[in-house]
């Protein structure tokens, strides 16, 4: 039976899908064209760079206000550095996807060798490597592409705090949590279900770590408040800020979210309709 104990052969293993990982995308990074989101992403970054604030001169903007329906920061502020460096171009600006994509193939390694085993780990890793799904989603600059990292890297450290009791990787885990909600508003639905999962299979465990663990959720929250405050007021429009502090909140026309009508997704539209019905009747009594 073939054993996988040798650091030296795990090494060149990881290495070999590491170099399958750039032969498969090497072509599209450089030849796809570049589409209107990942032009405004570019823009917005290099309007940062020279302005210190973005195209529509907001400062400290936790959202961008695009053409009226927005985009978020992330990508672009990852950018600024680069675009200062070697200018602005079509490749900078999917580069940072690239290798946060290569790194998303090496945390899946870790999490299968964490779940499983080394074997396991690296059929994954060769798996994803290989998934038309990954190969447009590692090619392209779109804040979403950020998310597959984000994800494995957080689930991956919340493992490492758990099952071996290190503090250091929930608050790295409190970090990455953070940064997410400002890369894309998926992460308010799948980072608390990722955290709900957690608390659930760990349930035993958590009476021993509350109070690291009620600290980093206070981080976390104070930490995503501008981003969440954000979209209480342009989904569920209880507030009308102009600032909040330091930062800017631009009022957008629509949000995705609200382009996705009764017809093509109405779970998504009745859903929201509920919400915003619940919200606003909750508030009257303060209105």
């Amino acid at each position: 039976m073939f054993k996988l104990d040798n650091k030296k052969i795990i090494f060149i293993f990881i290495l070999t899908i590491f170099i399958f990982f750039i032969g498969l995308r090497i072509f599209y990074i450089f030849t796809k064209q570049p589409s209107m989101d990942e032009t405004v992403v570019g823009y917005e970054a290099y309007s940062l760079l020279k302005t210190g604030a973005d195209r529509h001169g907001n400062f400290f903007p936790v959202h961008f206000y695009n053409f009226g329906w927005g985009e978020n920061i992330v990508l672009s502020l990852i950018l600024i550095p680069l675009i200062k460096l070697w200018g602005l171009s079509t490749l900078i600006i999917r580069i940072p996807i690239f290798i946060a994509s290569l790194l998303s193939i090496f945390f899946t390694y870790l999490l299968g060798k964490e779940l499983f085993n080394k074997k396991i780990g690296l059929i994954a890793a060769l798996l994803l490597t290989i998934s038309p799904w990954h190969i447009y989603v590692s090619t392209t600059g779109y804040n979403v592409c950020l998310l597959p990292f984000f994800y494995t890297a957080l689930i991956y450290y919340l493992l490492k705090f758990f099952k071996q009791k290190k503090y250091s990787s929930l608050y790295i885990s409190t970090i990455i949590s953070a940064i997410s909600f400002y890369t894309y508003a998926l992460s308010f639905l799948w980072v608390p279900l990722i955290y709900l999962i957690f608390l659930f299979i760990y349930r035993d465990k958590i009476i021993s770590h509350k109070k690291i663990i009620l600290f980093n959720f206070i981080i976390l929250i104070l930490l995503i408040s501008p981003i969440t405050l954000f979209y209480l007021q342009n989904q569920f429009h209880l507030l009308n800020y102009e600032q909040f502090g330091p930062f800017s909140f631009p009022h957008l026309e629509k949000t995705r979210l609200d382009m996705l009508s009764a017809f093509n997704n109405p779970f998504i539209f009745t859903t929201n309709f509920i919400l915003q019905y619940f919200i606003h009747l909750l508030i009257l009594p303060f209105a």
